[in-house]
């Protein structure tokens, strides 16, 4: 994942954040923002959400977010189909989906 993709992700779990202050955060435009969002989507779980309150600025609109807890969830299915899955990636799975 490059690295501005890697900031945009972490900026964006477990809070919605809108396009606005994702670019600031970031240092980035916001089309550049977006096009990293698409590019982010095809991997882990993106949340978009045309009414809600961001967590940045408190406006409401359009926000984006990613479920900590899907996206833990991707990285061990990944993890999974590159290496040998074992008893204990299968666990982890397992006691993500029960909290």
């Amino acid at each position: 994942m490059p690295r501005h993709a890697a900031l945009i992700a972490v900026l964006l779990l477990d809070r919605p954040t809108c396009l606005d202050c994702i670019a600031l955060k970031s240092g980035l435009a916001v089309t550049e923002v977006d096009c990293y969002l698409t590019s982010i989507a095809t991997s882990l779980d993106l949340a978009r959400n045309d009414r809600d309150r961001c967590r940045g600025c408190g406006n409401e609109g359009p926000v984006v977010s990613l479920s900590l807890k899907l996206t833990a969830l991707a990285l061990y299915s990944l993890r999974a189909r590159l290496a040998r899955p074992t008893d204990l990636a299968r666990v982890e799975v397992v006691d993500l989906l029960d909290e």
